[in-house]
């Protein structure tokens, strides 16, 4: 049956009924017309758009379709470009986060609820698990830990890659908190590492733990899924494809632009192949330059359990160019003074 042929036999159904009806109206807007004798007259264009208009149908009737959420860009925001090297701060996906332990876990959920739901995972049956969402665990307990807090003895490594001398998960990863950002055109994932290092003679809950790092979750064969940019607009190698402030500095004018954040330049003497003591007060706050390599120590303010969090810049030089090639930022750990 075609459109045309069903479209006059629901117009002339539809006289038939309106004839038939006693109190219909002589003259309608719905194309249907009847005379004093009960005749009954059709404009069947009147009448197919008023069909269309009641059951739906006809290409110009038809309901727009839904557009699938346009993808979210990450880029780097002039906040982390103007921070200052020793603020802890990161940006993970369009966000700012602090690192080292300046926020407890209640405070940190309230602040980042709108944006992203929590699940937490935390140390069971000799594993690292998910235990349930945030508003479910924040009465869980959590254990006092120290050894978090000490300068870790490999510079580098994010504190997911650390091991805790052959027992086991590192110290500071043995509880925390996934971040899933609740837009459904984004799927970076965060962890938010949280800590008990204030009451070391009794547990406390979770809500009341202090969150110590913030960092991109792994994904897929362990990559790192959420965009991070760390102070001035740098990136690491992990997130190149990323557009940061990397390509403006080179080995002739890093060390001017971190004095500019105020460094200075460091006095002991450093290669390519080794560090200034991280255990030395004068190396706090310094650079230095090498001929492949730049780096730097950065002690940020005392945080809520009473510490400095010690951050090392490592910045690679691509060797073609000179320029900076990418920048790593890592907490390497804590200073009591």
């Amino acid at each position: 049956m075609n459109k045309k042929f069903k479209t006059i036999s629901a117009v002339l159904l539809a006289a038939a009924m309106c004839a038939s009806f006693a109190g219909c109206s002589k003259k309608g807007d719905n194309g249907v017309y009847v005379d004093k004798n009960g005749n009954v007259s059709v404009n069947e264009s009147k009448f197919e758009n008023h069909i269309n208009s009641v059951f739906g149908g006809g290409e110009n009737n038809s309901k727009p379709t839904s557009s699938a959420p346009k993808e979210e860009k990450f880029a780097a925001t002039d906040e982390i470009k103007n921070a200052a090297l020793n603020s802890g701060s990161v940006q993970l996906n369009n966000d700012i986060f602090q690192r080292g332990g300046y926020i407890t876990v209640a405070d940190f959920v309230e602040k980042y609820k709108d944006k992203y739901d929590f699940i937490y995972n935390c140390p069971k049956d000799g594993w690292i698990q998910e235990a349930g969402s945030y508003d479910e665990c924040k009465e869980y307990l959590v254990e006092y830990k120290d050894r978090f807090q000490e300068i870790y003895s490999s510079f580098g490594l994010r504190w997911s890659e650390r091991s805790n001398g052959g027992i086991g998960v590192f110290a500071g990863c043995e509880y925390y908190l996934t971040l899933t950002p609740k837009s459904a055109n984004t799927a970076n994932k965060i962890n938010a590492y949280v800590v008990n290092a204030t009451s070391p003679d009794k547990k406390i809950t979770l809500d009341q733990a202090i969150v110590a790092e913030v960092a991109p979750a792994e994904g897929e064969h362990h990559a790192l899924n959420a965009p991070e940019w760390i102070p001035m607009g740098l990136n690491d190698n992990d997130f190149k494809d990323y557009e940061s402030e990397n390509k403006n500095y080179s080995i002739s004018n890093i060390g001017e632009a971190l004095e500019a954040k105020g460094l200075k330049k460091c006095s002991e003497k450093v290669s390519d192949y080794s560090l200034p003591s991280s255990r030395e007060a004068e190396n706090y706050n310094t650079y230095w330059v090498g001929k492949s390599s730049v780096g730097c120590y950065a002690l940020g303010e005392k945080n809520l359990f009473g510490a400095k969090p010690f951050y090392y810049y490592s910045f690679r030089i691509d060797e073609n160019t000179d320029k900076v090639n990418y920048v790593s930022c890592t907490l390497q750990g804590f200073v009591k003074e």
